[in-house]
């Protein structure tokens, strides 16, 4: 919200929501992506002389590791607001009141929280609900990759939280071919962490970040299919960021920060097969219970292979995921969770390969980099 006054023309407000409705009627529901924590560097506010005090004043953050810094200083000059004046606080529950009541949008994914103090979260959180509703999504970034700094903010009354932890164990495990073992430690340390794991939300790519196909370098694609795997069948609300149906790429991991590389424009159709992938992928997912709403459990771990289940009620779904750059056969234990016995078969939706279950076992040749999502065929 760059305008003078954070409200735009209501006339323009409304064409918004006619468009949104229709997303509704559709299935589909919209989340605005909103600033709280900063305005423009030449927003008109800055030269107010009735909004000096809107405005933290200790210039950029040097020290990232300190506390007072993070929620007070500026990031690359964005001047930045203060939250705790009264004013400015007002000024931006108005704003955000405004956007959802004239559009009709379902939520908001909240920019930089961690550089705001927490206390702001909590009211802003709690005020948005009394007018909006309990369902009203908050999604906020917190760019940490601690889980143990993280997960606070969830406590503060924020719906959820995008899970930067699990970005970087992604971007080192599935790009970079680190052992399965640190995935698998990941997972076991976050279900731990949160109290409800499954309202994180999860990505492989984000403008923040160099592409996922950049990063992976090499053997590029098949890497980024079986990450792709991972997100859409783990116990998190992925995430896709545009173009990586495309297979964008980005800049030089070398040369530094992505930008601008990593939100340059769209490019619609460039690859067929990478789109039709992840729609398997989503399918698969909204067709499933035990992919959209089960529990995870690990079943299996070691450098290269990394097996967990989905379970709710009596639906299942099991995936294994090879990392390796050899085929790979492994003798799967079913867990004490799971409904499978002896005798039931499991395909597989990418491939159509049946596999079935054996002495509690469930023996799998896995392909190099290749993921198996396997659904019991029963009844």
């Amino acid at each position: 919200f760059q305008a003078e006054d954070g409200i735009r023309d209501a006339q323009e407000s409304r064409g918004l929501g006619d468009v949104y409705k229709r997303q509704h009627e559709r299935g589909m529901k919209v989340i605005f992506d909103i600033p709280l924590n900063h305005v423009a560097w030449e927003h008109p506010f800055t030269k107010d002389p009735s909004k000096k005090d809107w405005f933290h004043k200790i210039g950029d953050i040097k020290d990232w590791n300190d506390p007072y810094q993070l929620e007070n200083g500026s990031i690359s000059g964005l001047p930045d607001l203060a939250q705790e004046n009264p004013e400015v606080y007002k000024y931006l529950l108005d704003v955000c009141k405004f956007w959802a009541k004239e559009t009709g949008i379902d939520g908001y994914r909240l920019d930089a929280v961690i550089h705001v103090n927490r206390e702001f979260w909590k009211k802003l959180s709690d005020d948005l609900r009394k007018e909006l509703g309990p369902d009203f999504l908050l999604l906020g970034e917190v760019f940490h990759g601690d889980p143990k700094r993280i997960h606070p903010y969830q406590t503060d009354g924020l719906t959820s939280i995008m899970d930067m932890s699990l970005y970087f164990t992604i971007a080192e495990v599935f790009a970079h071919d680190y052992s399965m073992r640190v995935l698998a430690d990941r997972m076991h340390e976050l279900e731990a962490t949160f109290e409800d794991p499954s309202i994180m939300g999860a990505f492989i790519d984000n403008h923040d970040f160099h592409r996922f196909i950049t990063l992976a370098g090499n053997n590029g694609r098949e890497k980024m299919k079986l990450a792709l795997a991972f997100l859409l069948t783990v116990n998190r609300m992925p995430i896709i960021y545009y173009g990586t149906e495309a297979t964008l790429d980005g800049t030089d991991p070398q040369l530094g920060h992505g930008d601008p590389e990593n939100r340059k424009m769209m490019q619609f159709g460039k690859d067929p097969d990478m789109e039709q992938y992840i729609k398997t992928l989503i399918a698969t997912r909204n067709n499933n219970e035990a992919l959209k709403n089960g529990t995870f459990a690990e079943m299996y771990r070691d450098d290269q292979v990394f097996a967990y289940a989905r379970v709710y009620r009596d639906k299942e779904a099991v995936i294994i995921l090879n990392n390796s750059y050899q085929d790979q056969t492994r003798e799967v234990p079913i867990i004490t969770e799971s409904s499978l016995k002896n005798g039931d078969k499991l395909k597989d939706v990418l491939t159509g390969r049946e596999f079935t279950v054996i002495d509690g076992r469930i023996k799998a040749n896995i392909h190099r980099k290749q993921p198996l999502i396997l659904i019991p065929e029963k009844g």
